[in-house]
């Protein structure tokens, strides 16, 4: 047990010795050598329950790795649910965006700024995850439109790219990002903020030769297409082939929008007379019609539009004798008529055939021969023949021809019930018939006007008048 004592001391005491030796110090005393095995062996010790301590972890770690991870255990930041790291985040966000930035979950730190209404920073980590759409949308709510519309036109999205670069006034950039997203209207307006007139011009007939939108949508980008070429700046930068070129496709879409006199200026500018002078006269404006088929070497039809012009704006004096050059007589006589006119109107309607009307006139006017005369050429067919035979009836009456007139009257009441549509007519009949001396005719006129309505004007009287005397005796021809 001595011997094994000494080699350990020897053992512990060798490495001092070893020191000294070589650094030619003494070898401490007994007393200082054995304060130092005691501390030598208190460090050996020391260094093994490390060892052993590292060995039993080391041992725990591969036997916990098939049951649970660390995961489990401890949650990581990364893995938290969105809406705790935005609620933790309302009172303080360094403390849940430190441990994400460590994580590197860039898109999570994103998403906490955004939460707590810091775009920019949201922007920035938006970049760094790689989410260059939402980084977009955080820098546009920052005010930064320019980076956002960077982002966009890096990303592919040129039409919002486009929006964006129109709002900041940058419109060559703005037209290129339109025409790229297939928006040649867009395109078309921006180039035209721009200056660039002829390249506008170029994006609008692409836009109407190839569009597919719905009518009103083309009628929309038609109006901004027409007030911009009515512009001074671009009737002076352009030419005048571009804009016919642009007016030919403009034209369809405001007739089809029915904006006839906008579409009918437009067809005549590019010199589709006939079709303007139709537009022109659909919308009312005959006169501009008129000069259009003028234009276009169709008097007779031109005469016939400014007739309707004058007729459609009162002036009937004018239409009148348009409608007469024409030889519209039937029309021509309407217009007399407007202006109480009614020998010539009569005249124009015996010459358009219209013998009705001509004698109406005619009795209007109180030449009661002709009246009679154009009265009596109604043929039997006529729609107005009951009409013309009581004009007729009339008009022998006012010229004292009592006998014919009560003649025409009584065949024109044959086999007729007396009614409230031809009472009088049956009283005219009595007055006739009384007028030409035979009393006894007008009783009975009177007495079926009374049977009818006893009140009917001075029916009594007239009755009174004619009863007890018998009617004259037929002459000898």
């Amino acid at each position: 047990m001595n011997a094994w004592l000494a080699i350990v001391n020897q053992w512990l005491e060798w490495p001092l010795r070893w020191v000294c030796y070589w650094l030619e110090w003494q070898v401490p005393s007994s007393p200082a050598l054995m304060a130092y095995r005691v501390a030598f062996v208190a460090v050996l010790l020391l260094m093994f329950v490390v060892f052993v301590l590292r060995v039993r972890r080391r041992f725990f770690r591969l036997s916990w790795r098939h049951s649970f991870t660390a995961d489990d255990r401890i949650e990581k930041p990364e893995n938290r649910p969105t809406h705790i790291n935005m609620i933790e985040a309302a009172r303080d966000v360094d403390s849940v965006v430190e441990p994400l930035k460590k994580a590197k979950a860039y898109g999570r730190v994103a998403e906490v700024y955004a939460s707590v209404n810091q775009p920019r920073e949201a922007a920035a980590w938006y970049e760094k995850a790689g989410d260059r759409k939402a980084a977009a949308q955080q820098w546009a709510l920052a005010g930064e439109t320019r980076k956002a519309a960077a982002l966009l036109l890096k990303e592919g999205d040129h039409a919002t790219a486009a929006r964006f670069l129109d709002e900041l006034k940058r419109y060559d950039e703005a037209a290129a990002a339109y025409e790229k997203a297939g928006d040649s209207a867009h395109a078309a307006a921006a180039y035209a903020n721009a200056g660039k007139i002829a390249r506008a011009a170029q994006a609008y007939e692409e836009y109407f030769a190839r569009t597919q939108d719905s009518p009103p949508q083309q009628l929309q980008i038609a109006e901004a297409c027409h007030a911009w070429l009515q512009a001074d700046a671009t009737k002076q930068g352009l030419g005048e082939d571009e804009r016919k070129a642009l007016f030919a496709m403009l034209a369809p879409r405001f007739e089809a929008g029915e904006r006839h006199q906008l579409a009918a200026q437009l067809y005549q500018a590019t010199g589709q007379a006939a079709k303007a002078c139709e537009l022109f006269a659909r919308a009312g404006f005959f006169e501009e019609a008129a000069r259009c088929m003028q234009d276009a070497g169709r008097m007779q039809e031109a005469r016939q539009l400014l007739a309707r012009h004058c007729e459609s704006v009162g002036r009937w004096d004018d239409a009148a004798k348009a409608y007469t050059a024409l030889g519209e007589y039937r029309l021509a006589g309407d217009a007399f008529a407007k202006t109480r006119n009614m020998a010539d109107a009569a005249g124009a309607y015996e010459k358009a055939g219209e013998n009705y009307l001509a004698a109406a006139a005619h009795a209007s006017a109180r030449n009661w021969g002709e009246a009679a005369r154009l009265a009596a050429l109604v043929g039997p067919d006529d729609p107005k023949s009951d009409a013309a035979r009581t004009l007729l009836g009339q008009a022998l009456f006012e010229l004292k021809d009592y006998a014919r007139s009560a003649q025409v009257l009584d065949a024109l009441l044959v086999g007729k019930w007396i009614d409230a549509d031809n009472i009088a007519l049956v009283y005219a009949l009595g007055v006739a018939w009384e007028s030409a001396g035979q009393p006894g005719k007008a009783r009975e006129a009177y007495q079926k006007v009374r049977m009818f309505n006893a009140t009917y004007k001075d029916v009594e009287a007239r009755l009174a008048r004619c009863d007890g005397e018998p009617d004259p005796p037929p002459q000898d021809a």
